[in-house]
């Protein structure tokens, strides 16, 4: 379920809703007290409990729900108690920036292939005013589609991100898969086109951009990235 935050119940932000990490909340279709669904002690992402110094909500954000919804009572649509999650926050902008952070996977995510006119073949998305693709470009693997975990870069294909309503993108941060191996899927990312280069964090399992732009392209040069989750920091 997708819409904007109208109300926050009985203290129900995450960060006041100590070691339960859930919050309570109400959405409706155009952020409005009208026509609102309830959103009943929702957990942070990946169906887990918010932790300190994570992205908090207010009124006006911008989210997507997944769980299971109830009939409370017969008369009130509502999530049930602990059984939905958040899977998408976009932040109101109100003059400030805005944050996009999601899960890049096929469950949550409408991927279908695409083709880019100069990175050639691949899989693109459109989602909370970002164009998000991965092509090919001089990869020699044939690109394989998402999957309910992870988004595979292969090394030598693109990453494209792109804001869809004229604002720059001013942070970037991929959170990568772990390997079983030695290594991990998580590599540092070269710029393309004046774009600045993403720097990898192999013990935090992370890759960080920071630039101003409205579109970023990146690719890996070492290795597969694997992308699980990604956080745009707007400006």
């Amino acid at each position: 379920m997708k819409g904007k935050i109208s109300s926050i119940v009985n203290k129900g932000t995450y960060s006041e809703s100590g070691s339960y990490g859930n919050a309570s909340f109400c959405i409706s279709e155009d952020g409005t007290q009208n026509n609102e669904l309830y959103c009943f002690r929702i957990l942070y992402y990946e169906n887990k409990k918010y932790e300190s110094g994570q992205t908090d909500i207010k009124v006006g954000d911008e989210v997507i729900v997944c769980g299971k919804w109830m009939n409370y009572r017969n008369n009130t649509p509502e999530t049930v108690s602990g059984g939905a999650y958040l899977v998408s926050l976009m932040r109101a902008n109100n003059g400030g920036s805005s944050v996009v952070s999601f899960n890049t996977n096929s469950d949550t995510q409408t991927w279908k292939t695409a083709t880019d006119g100069t990175y050639g073949s691949g899989y693109s998305t459109t989602t909370n005013s970002l164009d998000i693709g991965y092509y090919k470009y001089q990869c020699s693997s044939s690109l394989v589609a998402p999957n309910s975990n992870h988004i595979r870069i292969y090394k030598n294909s693109v990453l494209s991100i792109a804001t869809t309503d004229g604002r720059k993108i001013k942070k970037i941060v991929i959170n990568c898969a772990p390997n079983a191996g030695t290594t991990s899927y998580c590599f540092d990312m070269s710029g393309l086109e004046g774009c600045a280069n993403a720097m990898a964090d192999k013990s935090a399992l992370i890759v960080t951009w920071n630039g101003s732009t409205k579109k970023v392209l990146l690719y890996p040069k070492d290795g597969q990235v694997r992308m699980e989750k990604i956080t745009v920091e707007l400006e």
